[in-house]
């Protein structure tokens, strides 16, 4: 009887909007149970070489393939939290790349103009931590450049997206590519047809919209 009335039915569609949000969802894998037929039948896996948030990939890619998920209220588990581990150790590069292959990952595997909270929940958290990512990379680096370039129209579509802290450091970030793609100019990696003036243009929008966020 107590079992039936601790019990809740909520639909996928629910779950997935909360996952995000710091709720009682969450992301993990440890407070779930999971159907083995549906993991089986849809070949849904742990994505390789990720050390955070491969569980959120897994979890998504479940609740996708359900109409809807029960919850208990029951203390079943007992979670030992470690100094040092994935989650406790803080962010660090390793941890911040991994973010933005998940995020980019679900984007591209599912609609990335789709509307639903956790779509822009999810743009917010990969724009932030794609940002905190470029803001750490040697900015003469290749991998810089190509990275930016491949993101960058990303960033400046969800750039309201950004806590202040990102926002500053994506100015940065804009100043080191307009000064890396001028030297590769230079030694004729890049041709002249690049717009001059682009960076300016993104620096007014950007700080226009910035002040209409935080003002």
């Amino acid at each position: 009887g107590n079992d039936k009335n601790n019990l809740k039915i909520k639909s996928a569609k629910y779950v997935e909007n909360k996952i995000l949000k710091n709720t009682y969802v969450d992301g993990y894998v440890w407070n779930k149970i999971f159907k083995s037929k549906i993991i089986h039948e849809n070949n849904i896996k742990f994505p390789d070489k990720i050390t955070i948030w491969e569980d959120l990939y897994f979890v998504i890619k479940y609740i996708k393939k359900c109409k809807s998920i029960a919850f208990i209220s029951n203390k079943l588990y007992f979670y030992r939290l470690r100094n040092n581990s994935a989650v406790t150790s803080g962010n660090n590069f390793k941890k911040i790349k991994d973010k933005c292959v998940v995020c980019e990952k679900l984007l591209n595997e599912f609609n990335i103009n789709n509307k639903t909270d956790f779509y822009r929940d999810l743009r917010k958290i990969y724009a932030n931590n794609l940002v905190d990512f470029l803001y750490n990379l040697p900015s003469d680096s290749m991998q810089f450049n190509s990275y930016l370039s491949r993101r960058i129209t990303f960033i400046r579509n969800n750039i309201t997206k950004l806590s202040l802290k990102n926002f500053i450091k994506f100015m940065k970030i804009q100043i080191k590519y307009k000064e890396m793609r001028k030297k590769m100019k230079k030694i004729g990696i890049l041709t002249i047809n690049d717009d001059t003036n682009y960076g300016n243009r993104l620096q007014n929008y950007a700080v226009q919209e910035t002040l209409k966020k935080f003002t």
